[in-house]
């Protein structure tokens, strides 16, 4: 017994417990202000609407001196509280004369002081804030490919398309709808809108590819290679190149959806495909009726459009730089690997990703985002409208929200395993999560995958929502809030 002791304490010595402590105290280090910044940022999606910026003061005294109407919804000494202020500029149109204005905005927000590294201080009781596992920006359910954004998620569904050519040869592709704004539209109605119809060069191809021409004038030369697409009876037609339609490709899928935006009827001409708000009333007419309105009615979509990729969403993005570009690379990108992506293993935590300040303050950014979208779908929304994004924003509105939310646990630890425990407790549910909340989880997301070793501990799960919470272990190794090297979703 004497020889194992003395085994055991050399070997204690050499082989030192190799707790992650970057990991465990991580949460020191998630900076809140960073996220409300880029949800604030977020609202620049709405014409008239800049953020100006922020700032945090740790300074409780501010915060205590503020007045007794704070006291109706918490109690500030026996609170731990940080004070955030934000400041907005609003432009719109106001009053009867219908003159425009700007306004400054301030909203002040309390939100809960991180004590010891671990612990929140609200109403006199501790609480711990659990890591939250949701899947990274992209994820697939049956029949979609969704990419997360702040405000709204971008969308991608399936649609067959079938064409014939004038030599009878028969094409069919699946092909893509982007699903945005209340509309399933062919993703190239946004491309159109904003560039014209000559848009290969974006995807990579050029006019010898694919494009438009009148038989009776224009020779094409190597006639044999392509294949033509009778738009009318006066010669229009659509060229494509042989090597444009090769199956299993995507050069095939954006010729069979640039085919589905070519009005085929016995009027279209060349000019006026070549007009631009041809092409913005055609998307304009989707969103609205009324004829006069429907190039406004674009322009404001388009810019509501452009807008959608925040900053947020960028940082979160592990792909190249030339994708993140603008709405429209992305979208692209989307396009040229959803087959690949809507064959990702949900359950595997390489296509997953840690986030904590990120949830907590997710009632601001539901907030804002349901504001949002009925403000998009206006034609042109007043200064008054557009101030309703703060209207009910007080300072208790996150803390208030907070005292609800399911992952904010409260602390029963009594010894230090408890506080480790504590410390690296996960949940898998929560907003933006596996069913957002929902119980009815399938069952197929309650087991173990092989990508658990080493990171998740495996006898540690939740009694009443088995499979969904659990703990890591304390030697698990991430790159920061990610499980896997950078760039994994790169094509």
């Amino acid at each position: 017994m004497l020889v194992l002791k003395k085994h055991l304490s050399v070997y204690g010595k050499e082989n030192k417990e190799r707790f992650n402590e970057d990991f465990i105290y991580m949460k020191r280090t998630d900076n809140v202000l960073d996220y409300i910044n880029d949800v604030c940022k977020a609202l620049e999606v709405i014409e008239g609407v800049k953020f100006i910026g922020s700032e945090i003061s740790h300074d409780e005294s501010e915060i205590k001196t503020r007045g007794k109407k704070n006291n109706k919804w918490i109690s500030l000494d026996e609170s731990r509280l940080d004070l955030i202020k934000l400041h907005f500029e609003v432009t719109g149109i106001a009053g009867r004369k219908r003159v425009t204005k700007t306004e400054t905005v301030e909203k002040t927000i309390l939100y809960p002081k991180l004590i010891d590294d671990f612990y929140f201080l609200i109403d006199g009781v501790t609480y711990f804030p659990i890591y939250q596992i949701i899947d990274l920006a992209t994820y697939n359910t049956p029949k979609s490919l969704r990419l997360k954004t702040l405000l709204m998620p971008m969308v991608l569904r399936e649609k067959e398309l079938k064409f014939t050519s004038v030599d009878d040869t028969e094409f069919i592709e699946s092909t893509y709808l982007v699903d945005l704004f209340k509309y399933k539209l062919n993703v190239l109605f946004y491309y159109f809108a904003e560039f014209g119809y000559d848009i290969a060069d974006k995807f990579g191809y050029s006019e010898d590819d694919i494009g438009l021409m009148n038989i009776n004038e224009d020779e094409l030369t190597n006639r044999d290679e392509y294949f033509l697409f009778e738009v009318n009876k006066k010669g229009l037609h659509v060229y494509i190149h042989e090597g444009m339609l090769e199956e299993g490709t995507f050069k095939r899928k954006f010729s069979m959806m640039y085919l589905d935006m070519i009005n085929f009827n016995s009027r279209m001409t060349i000019d006026k495909i070549a007009n631009n708000d041809y092409w913005k009333k055609r998307l304009g007419a989707t969103f609205t009726s009324n004829p006069n309105s429907q190039i406004e009615k674009s322009d404001k979509i388009l810019l509501s459009f452009k807008r959608i990729l925040d900053e947020r969403t960028k940082k979160i993005l592990r792909i190249k730089e030339e994708y993140k570009e603008d709405t429209f690379t992305i979208i692209q990108w989307m396009m040229r690997n959803y087959d690949r992506f809507m064959e990702k293993d949900n359950m595997d935590l390489s296509n997953k990703r840690i986030r904590l300040h990120e949830y907590l303050i997710y009632p601001l950014l539901t907030r804002f985002s349901s504001i949002t979208y009925r403000l998009l779908n206006k034609t042109t929304p007043t200064l008054n409208q557009k101030m309703q994004l703060f209207s009910t924003l007080g300072p208790g509105f996150i803390i208030k929200k907070l005292k609800k939310n399911e992952l904010l646990r409260y602390n029963n630890c009594v010894n230090g395993l408890d506080l480790i425990n504590g410390g690296l407790k996960f949940t898998q549910s929560g907003p933006q999560s596996l069913g957002d909340g929902n119980k009815n989880i399938k069952v197929r997301y309650r087991g173990i995958h092989s990508s658990y070793v080493g990171r998740i501990g495996l006898t540690a799960s939740s009694s009443s929502d088995p499979g969904i919470s659990g703990t890591f272990v304390p030697f698990i190794e991430t790159q920061g809030l990610y499980f896997t090297d950078p760039e994994p979703e790169d094509n």
